[in-house]
This record gives structure tokens, C-alpha cells and sequence, in this order.
């Protein structure tokens, strides 16, 4: 009885230093868990920050490129508006010299006034 009795705190003993290195093995992977996680988690926020710097300077140079853009348009737009203001101020002067010489023909008739 005695050798039975040695023999389970034997496989007792034997089963409780398994244990104790299982629990090790679990303590060990949960601190790698832990350490991968924390990696993660850093390497994700590099990432979203290389993306946004490289977000912002897209759009940095997008509005840059629009603004280039709009201030070219606008600048052929006044030209044209100039030009159209010339143009409308050159037949208003035209209507005008025209009209001159109407009432100019109007108000002589053979060299005499009428």
C-alpha cells in the first residue's frame, strides 16, 4: 500500500511539475501576445501616420494645383472681359460717330444750316 501510496504522489508530484511548467509556457505566450499587441498597435499607428502625411501633402498639392487653376482662369477670364469691354465701348463709339454724322446731315443741307 505504501508503494501505491509513493507511487500517486509520484504521478501527483509528476503531474503538478507539468503543470507548473504549462502555467510557465501560458505565462511566456501571453507576455509575447502582450508584446506582439503593443507592436501592433505601434506599427498601425506609423502606418496611419505615414498615410496621413502622405494625405495631407496630396491635398496640399491638389488645392495647390486648383488654386494654379482658378487664378489661370480668372485671369484669362478678365482679359476677355477687357476685351469685351473694349469691343462694346468700340461700337458705342462707332453708334455714336454714326449718329453725329445723321444729325450733323440732318442739320446742313448743302453747306447751310437748316
Amino acid at each position: 500500500m505504501n508503494a501505491m501510496i509513493k507511487r500517486r504522489e509520484e504521478t501527483i508530484a509528476s503531474g503538478n511539475i507539468k503543470l507548473e511548467t504549462l502555467k510557465n509556457q501560458q505565462n511566456e505566450l501571453e507576455q509575447k501576445i502582450e508584446e506582439t499587441n503593443r507592436k501592433i498597435a505601434l506599427e498601425s499607428a506609423n502606418i496611419l501616420n505615414e498615410v496621413d502625411v502622405k494625405y495631407q501633402k496630396l491635398l496640399s498639392e491638389q488645392l495647390a494645383n486648383l488654386k494654379r487653376n482658378h487664378e489661370k482662369v480668372m485671369k484669362q477670364l478678365r482679359v476677355k472681359y477687357a476685351e469685351d469691354i473694349k469691343a462694346m465701348a468700340k461700337i458705342d463709339v462707332d453708334k455714336i460717330n454714326l449718329l453725329s454724322e445723321f444729325a450733323l446731315q440732318k442739320l446742313f443741307f448743302d453747306g447751310k444750316r437748316i
